[in-house]
């Protein structure tokens, strides 16, 4: 974020993925690992917080209607990888 203000909506994005950035750096891997690492790990937070933010969709998880399932779209061949799910 070195370089100057950036726009609210831009922060509150920044501030969303940090934690999967900070997962990511702490791994000691190379920037490419270090980056996919840190999709990843951005993917899964998301979904828990999706989970936790909204009592529909925790409700229906918690009864085991509703299953959520990550995963990371590639722009290099479109295909998309799914994530391993907790049970």
């Amino acid at each position: 974020m070195a370089g100057g203000d950036v726009s609210p909506n831009i922060g509150r994005i920044v501030e969303r993925i940090m934690p999967a950035v900070k997962i990511a750096r702490q791994r000691g891997l190379d920037e490419e690992g270090t980056l996919r690492v840190a999709i990843e790990e951005n993917v899964k937070l998301q979904m828990g917080n999706a989970v936790k933010e909204s009592e529909v969709l925790h409700e229906l998880v918690e009864k085991k209607k509703l299953r959520i399932v990550g995963g990371v779209y590639s722009l290099r061949d479109g295909r998309v990888k799914l994530l391993p799910t907790r049970e």
